[in-house]
């Protein structure tokens, strides 16, 4: 597998962490409504995404290498387009 290779960025982003339905989406979601800037949690977006489709969560999940990459390629194609410089909370 080849690495991919990353130049590290400064940033004003914040990271919301913590377990499952403990207040995180709610807490990014009010900042959000404050008028900050929010991105959303990239396997909620995929899950979404899917469901959309017609798909269920089982499905969407079954192979959990490639459930992973579409998250990770998610999250990728989101940060390239933010602008380092602006404060943005993320889910």
């Amino acid at each position: 597998m080849n690495k991919i290779k990353f130049k590290p960025v400064q940033t004003q982003w914040v990271v919301i962490t913590g377990g499952p339905s403990s207040g995180k989406t709610t807490t990014v979601n009010h900042l959000k409504s404050l008028g900050f800037h929010s991105s959303p949690e990239s396997a909620r977006t995929l899950i979404d995404m899917g469901i959309g489709s017609g798909l269920t969560t089982s499905e969407i999940r079954r192979d959990e290498a490639k459930f992973n990459q579409s998250v990770l390629n998610i999250q990728l194609a989101l940060e390239n387009i933010l602008l380092p410089e602006k404060l943005c909370f993320h889910d």
